[in-house]
C-alpha cells in the first residue's frame, strides 16, 4: 500500500508491524536526519514522513520504481534517489 499524496504522517506514525519494513523506516529516519544536518535544511525538505513511509513500504528496486512514489519528483530523485536505492534494494 502506498501513501496518498497530501497525507500528513506524524513521526509517531512512522511504524510498521513488519520488522523488515520497520528496519527500513528506522534507517531512512537516521539517513534523513544526517542529510538534513549536512545540508542545513529541515527534515521534510529531504523527504517528508509520508514519502519516507512510502519508500520503506514499497521498497523500490530501481530509480524508475522510486520515481513512482508520491513525493519523489525529478529533483529528489536526482539528489537522493541512488543513495536511497543503495539501502532499499540491498
Amino acid at each position: 500500500m502506498l501513501i496518498a499524496a497530501g497525507v500528513v504522517i506524524t513521526s509517531a506514525q512512522l511504524k510498521d508491524a513488519n520488522p523488515v519494513v520497520q528496519k527500513r523506516i528506522n534507517f531512512l529516519i537516521k539517513w534523513r536526519q544526517m542529510k538534513a544536518e549536512r545540508l542545513n535544511i529541515p527534515l521534510y525538505m529531504v523527504i517528508t514522513n509520508a514519502t519516507l513511509l512510502a519508500v520503506a513500504k514499497s521498497n523500490p528496486r530501481t530509480l524508475e520504481m522510486m520515481a513512482e512514489i508520491p513525493g519523489i519528483g525529478k529533483r529528489k530523485l536526482e539528489l537522493f534517489g541512488r543513495e536511497m536505492l543503495s539501502f532499499t534494494s540491498a
